[in-house]
């Protein structure tokens, strides 16, 4: 294979994010330098490909984009499952639990059974929530969607419930688990007597939108 040939492939292979052509590609690559005599850039092709192998974790991918829901979340590819994650035996065995469900959603229902589809995670700041909903999502083999807050929350009134309104229209048509980080960031206690009408409307309509969606992930 050409030099060029070569190069094409390796951009071929970062930008589809394909961990064998990547490495078969360095390796000729490696492979051609050494032909050249040049064992030097050959040697450290080969280091530098066993590296990252041995350092390498799993990650999950966040991602900004549109989709037809102007904005309002980001979507993060799961690339951890719950064993990958360190939780004690009664979290687990409930997270399983949760997915069991999931997926037998349809035999459930033939008894008159509906899933549970509404988590509430909560805990400090740190503690995994963001992990745990990536693993479920995993799991689930679907992605996770997060909030965005700042596109959501608007400063005209009724603002903020059609922009919930436009979010969860979008997530209905797309399997997925939908993630509120922060969620008393909008969900307010409705007879808090210092917030305004307008946020108890807000809390209203959200939570009768999560109450209608099929799996949400919901973290204080």
């Amino acid at each position: 294979m050409s030099r060029a040939d070569l190069l094409v492939s390796l951009v071929k292979a970062g930008s589809q994010g394909d961990q064998q052509l990547f490495r078969t590609t360095v390796e000729a690559m490696a492979a051609d330098e050494r032909a050249k005599q040049h064992h030097q850039l050959a040697s450290k092709l080969e280091e530098n490909l066993r590296a990252p192998a041995a350092r390498a974790k799993p990650a999950d991918v966040p991602r900004a984009f549109d989709g037809g829901h102007g904005g309002l979340l980001y979507e993060v590819e799961p690339r951890r499952n719950l064993e990958s994650l360190l939780l004690d035996d009664a979290t687990r065995a409930a997270c399983r639990e949760l997915v069991e469900e999931q997926q037998r959603k349809d035999l459930l229902r033939s008894y008159g059974i509906e899933p549970r589809h509404r988590v509430l995670l909560s805990g400090p700041p740190g503690n995994g929530k963001t992990s745990v909903a990536a693993a479920l999502a995993a799991e689930l083999l679907s992605p996770l969607f997060v909030v965005r807050y700042e596109a959501v929350i608007g400063s005209f009134l009724g603002e903020t419930s059609s922009r919930l309104k436009k979010l969860f229209d979008f997530v209905r048509t797309h399997q997925c688990v939908l993630f509120f980080d922060e969620f008393d960031t909008l969900g307010k206690e409705r007879g808090d007597t210092h917030e305004t009408g307008e946020i108890k409307r807000v809390v209203s309509s959200l939570l009768l939108q999560i109450d209608r969606f099929s799996l949400a992930m919901l973290s204080s």
